[in-house]
């Protein structure tokens, strides 16, 4: 085989792949493409030769595809972000409609009813209600910046390359958040900036701006959250009270201060240092209380639509009782509670299951039970025997998918009904097959929770076989 040129030209892009990079062949070795779509015929620089495949940047277009649109966003193709901001967004649900039915029979290899239709985003743009950056005292730059004649070296606010922990691009616009999103965390930026603030160095572990989340409610409501590494009393309070002065839309202000090895807030104990300590959320006739740490659903416009199907799918009668496994802050199990005679969420993290029961108390909600610990461990046949046989299991672990000691107890205790909703269609369709002998999958329905990417939710409902 003769050498790979760097530079392949003419390639014609047919498929997409589920990490949203177009797929062409270069003799008998498929080539993912960044940033191409089906349909483009493309000139690709080779950044991986591998055996078998190679991973190529398209850096000339011979022809677009009538599917392509101007991307919105002045970092697309820098920021990992939206990498399907140039497809359109009909064909976007083309793909995680074919993505998500295509792990169930790949994987699953199980009887599938016909899948029924992907329900869309509402929003494309604006559709997230949390947003988190990182700080970095010297920002990852594109080579034309290097090359300008005036280019300095300068600290940044923004998200993580893809894979890269220390190399952080500053953002300038996102349109993922509504406003005033963009306005705070420029805001937050300039005047650590004109305070000599230090910004975060990842490696050296020095520097005082650390990261920065960002909580938006649909009520106008807006919370901040600010990890600190190195703590400056007073240049801290200095940048407080600048910051409310000119950013009046903050609603809710949290600083913590955090030199762990990570930017997660286990263990660290935020303080409200101006306004609410919760922000308010409603979906349906409930209302949820949100604190810095909590998990909530980030489009909750299209947390609602699932919500309701999966209430619609539950047929609850109003003497069942349901388990919401990885509960998470209960929303499933109390969207659901008017509907059984009783729920019990079940979620790992602790303080998630205090929100839950926060929530609950707030919505005056009395036949929902919530219970922390190890999913594989609490969900037992002691526990059951305790709580009551299950009419109907709603499921919705992580990416990972269920513990095998989870599909066992299932299988033991072969409850009529199930529901499970996966961010992972993969470890879903896994799942299922371990399940398949039991259950039969009568309705399966994608949903689109993250416009302008690859990722797809997709909710199954099982029927225990007869």
């Amino acid at each position: 085989m003769s050498k790979l040129p760097k530079r392949l030209e003419g390639l014609c892009v047919t498929d997409l792949s589920v990490e949203g990079k177009g797929i062409a062949r270069h003799e008998e070795r498929v080539v993912f493409i960044e940033l191409a779509v089906v349909g483009d015929v493309v000139d690709v620089d080779v950044l991986r030769n591998k055996k078998t495949y190679l991973e190529a940047r398209a850096v000339n277009w011979q022809t677009y595809s009538p599917d392509r649109v101007q991307a919105k966003c002045l970092h697309f193709g820098t920021c990992g972000g939206c990498k399907w901001q140039q497809l359109n967004y009909p064909q976007q649900l083309v793909f995680k409609q074919k993505f998500a039915q295509d792990a169930l029979e790949r994987i699953g290899r199980i009887q599938l009813p016909q899948p029924e239709p992907i329900v869309p985003s509402d929003r494309i743009y604006g559709y997230r209600n949390k947003l988190e950056f990182s700080a970095s005292s010297r920002a990852w730059v594109t080579e034309s910046e290097m090359q300008s004649d005036h280019f300095k070296w300068y600290p940044a606010l923004g998200f993580h390359l893809p894979g890269r922990f220390d190399k952080i691009l500053n953002i300038e616009h996102c349109d993922l958040q509504p406003e005033p999103s963009n306005l705070i965390r420029t805001t937050i930026r300039n005047l650590a900036l004109e305070l000599n603030i230090c910004f975060y160095n990842a490696r050296l572990k020095t520097g005082c701006l650390r990261t920065v989340m960002i909580r938006t409610a649909e009520d106008g409501s807006c919370m901040v959250l600010i990890q600190f590494f190195e703590w400056e009393e007073a240049l801290i309070e200095t940048f407080k009270k600048q910051l409310l002065k000119h950013r009046p839309e903050i609603s809710s202000l949290w600083f913590v201060h955090n030199q762990k090895g990570n930017d997660t807030l286990e263990g660290l104990q935020p303080r409200c240092v101006f306004g609410k300590e919760f922000l308010y959320e409603t979906l349906g006739k409930l209302c949820y209380k949100i604190s810095p740490a909590s998990f909530f659903q980030t489009n909750t416009l299209q947390a609602k639509k699932m919500y309701d199907l999966i209430l619609e799918w539950s047929e609850l009668q109003g003497h069942e009782i349901v388990y919401d496994l990885y509960t998470g802050t209960g929303t499933i199990a109390l969207y659901l509670a008017s509907k059984a005679k009783k729920v019990i969420g079940i979620e790992y993290v602790a303080a998630a299951i205090a929100d839950a029961k926060e929530n609950a108390q707030l919505n005056g909600i009395k036949n929902a039970h919530f219970f922390s610990g190890d999913m594989s461990l609490v969900y037992s046949e002691t526990f059951i025997k305790e709580q009551g046989p299950a009419d109907l299991v709603v499921l919705d672990p992580p990416r990972a998918g269920l513990h095998p000691r989870v599909i066992e107890t299932l299988l033991q205790q072969s409850p009529p009904s199930i529901i499970y909703v996966s961010c992972n269609p993969a470890t879903q369709a896994r799942d299922l097959a371990a399940l398949d002998a039991s259950y039969k999958v009568d309705r399966v329905r994608p949903l689109d929770l993250f416009p302008h990417t690859a990722h797809v939710e997709q909710m199954v409902r099982l029927r225990r076989r007869s």
